[in-house]
């Protein structure tokens, strides 16, 4: 086939997709979206062929393993409050158990303050009432009461000088809110108590009445006030016969 006509062929679909021949105006011509009319063909519209497109939205970094949560942590952090948890109950049990452990050492004990007795005036009749039950007949004063303001647990030490052969009577009065008051006589360096009250409350005796302590040697004791229970002012007074 002649190429001049072949030529003209493959040109006659390309002026018929155009509108034909002869020269037609933009609003004759209907491009597909995208494409604007030159005057000739429908071509691609560069302006919204090179426009950006918008950036695809940041896919989260994955996490490193520094800022990844450690579970040696969360697993010490366990380990260390059941560790607390134990020690707390140990605590607790060491608390309790002092309770049944034998009277300790006066220099082992928290220390009362040492007040005039006469703050302690209320507790005077406490401790003569309590004579006409508790002392043996005969029985005299024996220096002057002493007394203190008391926090729970806390003593009041007063040094004693007995005689053998001797009879002593000590009795002891508190003031509410006190509520249990005890009284103990240790030999000077001891430290455990040589006798004790086992009186219960606010009033306490030590050597009542036939039970009046007999010292075995002669000799300077230490006499004991305290306060188990509760706090407040408690008053002594020592009893001779």
């Amino acid at each position: 086939m002649n190429p001049a006509r072949l030529l003209a062929l493959l040109s006659l679909p390309l002026l018929s997709a155009c509108g034909g021949g002869g020269a037609k105006s933009a609003s004759d011509v209907k491009c597909p979206e995208g494409q604007t009319f030159d005057g000739e063909f429908c071509q691609v519209d560069q302006s919204v062929a090179t426009a950006e497109k918008p950036a695809p939205p940041e896919e989260p970094e994955a996490e490193t393993e520094a800022e990844k949560p450690s579970e040696n942590a969360v697993d010490s952090g366990s380990s260390a409050g059941e560790t607390n948890s134990e020690t707390d109950s140990a605590e607790t049990e060491g608390l309790e158990a002092d309770g049944d452990k034998p009277t300790t050492a006066p220099t082992e004990r928290g220390r009362a303050t040492p007040v005039d007795v006469t703050m302690a005036a209320q507790a005077a009749p406490l401790i003569q009432y309590m004579a006409a039950s508790h002392l043996p007949a005969g029985a005299r004063q024996m220096g002057a009461p002493f007394a203190g303001q008391f926090a729970e647990g806390q003593i009041l030490e007063r040094k004693v000088q007995l005689t053998q052969g001797k009879c002593y009577t000590v009795m002891a009065a508190g003031l509410p809110p006190v509520v249990e008051v005890d009284l103990e006589l240790f030999e000077e360096g001891a430290t455990e108590a040589t006798v004790k009250d086992a009186t219960v409350g606010l009033q306490a005796v030590l050597g009542s009445r036939e039970q009046c302590f007999l010292p075995k040697k002669t000799g300077p004791y230490q006499l004991v006030l305290s306060v188990s229970r509760g706090q407040g002012v408690a008053a002594a007074q020592v009893f001779q016969k």
